[in-house]
């Protein structure tokens, strides 16, 4: 007899300014290759990628580069359309992209808001970008991981990506969960509501 399988989905957007590899991670997540000509950075792309969490889930992220990435004040609205979490991207390399990820992070809460977590790419390149500053910033945003990767050499996206699918999928069970408890409140004529002041009578 066959485990029955259930699968979800998620649509994870990349933001992040000129320079950081956003373009390059879709490319290196999606055909497993690395283009070092930065003009590809104008193309709008995306990619799916599935994920095995356990024997009975999967998880399929559809990740989406960000083509408006010289200001984050210039990035349309239904961009974040169909995401459920972004990721923050700057360069280990570049000191300067780390102070760009607070208004990233603004951005998009205030045009969506959700989950959020840090990615610093270029992990390969000399480091300029002190673990305690993307430390620092990674509490004050509140992201719920940061990781560090090389999309040139492949270093640390499966991983990454992998525990940000676990995270989207236990947060989602989590509040399925909680949508069930609900529903059998109401259907058995309880409230669930635990506010001060209230009363069941």
């Amino acid at each position: 007899m066959s485990l029955s399988v259930t699968h979800f989905t998620f649509g994870v957007g990349l933001l992040g300014g000129p320079g950081v590899g956003t373009t390059a991670l879709v490319l290196r997540l999606k055909d497993d290759r690395f283009v070092s000509n930065q003009n590809v950075s104008t193309i709008h792309d995306s990619c799916l990628k599935v994920l095995p969490i356990d024997d009975k889930t999967v998880c399929k992220l559809r990740i989406y580069d960000n083509v408006f990435k010289e200001n984050p004040g210039f990035t349309p609205v239904n961009l974040y359309r169909g995401i459920s979490c972004a990721i923050l991207v700057y360069s280990l390399s570049d000191k300067l992209s780390l102070f760009h990820v607070k208004a990233w992070a603004d951005e998009y809460e205030r045009n969506h808001g959700g989950v959020l977590f840090m990615m610093g790419n270029k992990c390969d390149e000399e480091r300029e970008v002190p673990w305690e500053d993307a430390d620092q910033l990674y509490d004050a945003i509140g992201c719920k991981k940061h990781f560090l990767v090389s999309a040139k050499t492949g270093e640390g996206i499966e991983a990454a990506f992998k525990e940000i699918a676990e995270y989207l999928v236990e947060d989602e069970q989590e509040d399925e969960q909680q949508r069930d408890i609900i529903m059998l409140g109401e259907t058995n004529g309880t409230s669930t509501d635990t506010s001060s002041g209230s009363c069941g009578c």
